[in-house]
């Protein structure tokens, strides 16, 4: 009797062994995934990031200039042409975001990441339209559009305070 209690107590601690060796593997192999996971989105990220603060520093340069006719036309261009690189670079990341499965744990923060870059391009677009339609380029009404912009500012305030907490799911492993 001896021997069988000392022969399952053996064999629970060799699998409780076995099960900690596989967990420390399974969790080197989800952080090599998040790591691969991290290095696919970062630099479409950033390439994001720094396509949307140029895009927001022209709009600004427009504002700015916008008693000048010659120099508020010339920043409609420049505000279109930056508009229309951020989207792309938006573009990009949505469909890397979208192009794969990711983790379980990043599903969450890859949805939000993916909704917040759809509802920016749309409010670049609704830029492009209203400074165009002030420059005198586009006719229609700036209420309509101030709805529509009205909504993707709740839409895009909204995912904002989601996205870091998303993030911190997806990334930090405790």
């Amino acid at each position: 009797m001896n021997r069988i209690r000392s022969t399952w107590r053996t064999l629970y601690l060799l699998t409780g062994l076995v099960m900690i060796v596989v967990g420390g593997c399974a969790s080197e192999s989800e952080q090599e995934q998040l790591d691969n996971y991290r290095d696919r989105i970062g630099p479409a990220y950033t390439d994001v990031r720094e396509a949307q603060n140029e895009f927001e520093n022209s709009i600004q340069q427009t504002v700015n200039l916008n008693t000048a006719e010659s120099s508020a036309t010339d920043s409609v261009e420049i505000v279109t042409a930056r508009a229309l690189k951020f989207q792309t670079s938006a573009g990009i990341l949505i469909s890397i975001l979208r192009s794969e499965k990711p983790l379980d744990r990043c599903a969450v923060y890859s949805s939000v990441l993916s909704d917040l870059m759809e509802a920016y391009s749309s409010e670049a677009d609704l830029v492009i339209e209203e400074i165009e339609l002030l420059s005198g380029g586009v006719a229609g009404s700036l209420e309509s559009r101030e709805l529509e912009a009205t909504h993707l500012g709740e839409e895009i305030d909204l995912l904002v305070t989601v996205l870091p907490r998303a993030e911190i799911d997806c990334f930090v492993i405790e």
